[in-house]
């Protein structure tokens, strides 16, 4: 196994101990009554050097879900042919529940009552979601602006586990992401099949 160089470990020490103690903070205090100032002086290091690993305070936050995109892609890439699109979108989704560290309902729950946050959440999203629509576009062989079914099944999959996080960080603070997945999924499908009394 390659070991990272010294330097680089401290780097990445540095790193997570900022990113912790700043979430821990917000967590205690509220995201808009803790500065960069208050957390890289419970760290023991200079502004620089917060700035050096986050954009911005809401990045040492929404950085949580960087893991999540790569999950996804692979999941999207590689799930075997034959599947509907939202089963192999929706598989793709709850891998990042199995396969990473979850993220703390607390930190989604604030995400989605920071407007700050949540700006920020969102726009990462954006990102995502046009990655994985590039994903779906390869996989169909279209071009992905000029094919809309690539994003719009991008768009809809990441809304429906938006609805899922929400519910499990914010209605019912029991995470269930998993148990309820594939339930809101059905559900959106009602939206196509279903019919109003």
């Amino acid at each position: 196994m390659d070991r990272l160089p010294l330097r680089e470990r401290q780097r990445l020490e540095v790193r997570a101990e900022l990113q912790r103690t700043a979430v821990e903070m917000f967590l205690a205090q509220g995201f808009d009554n803790v500065s960069v100032n208050d957390i890289v002086n419970r760290v023991g290091v200079v502004q620089r050097t917060f700035y050096r690993h986050f954009a911005t305070k809401e990045d040492a936050v929404i950085s949580l879900f960087d893991d999540v995109a790569p999950i996804v892609h692979d999941h999207v890439r590689n799930h075997p042919a034959g599947d509907p699109p939202w089963r192999v979108l929706m598989e793709a989704l709850a891998a990042t529940e199995r396969e990473r560290a979850r993220v703390d309902a607390g930190v989604v729950r604030m995400i989605y009552e920071t407007p700050r946050l949540a700006s920020a959440y969102f726009e990462r999203e954006r990102h995502w979601v046009r990655m994985v629509a590039e994903i779906l576009a390869e996989r169909l062989g279209v071009h992905a602006v000029r094919d809309p079914r690539p994003m719009l099944w991008a768009t809809i999959a990441f809304s429906i586990t938006d609805q899922a996080s929400y519910e499990n960080a914010v209605v019912d603070p029991r995470p269930q992401l998993l148990d309820h997945l594939e339930e809101r999924f059905r559900q959106a499908a009602e939206l196509f099949t279903g019919r109003l009394p």
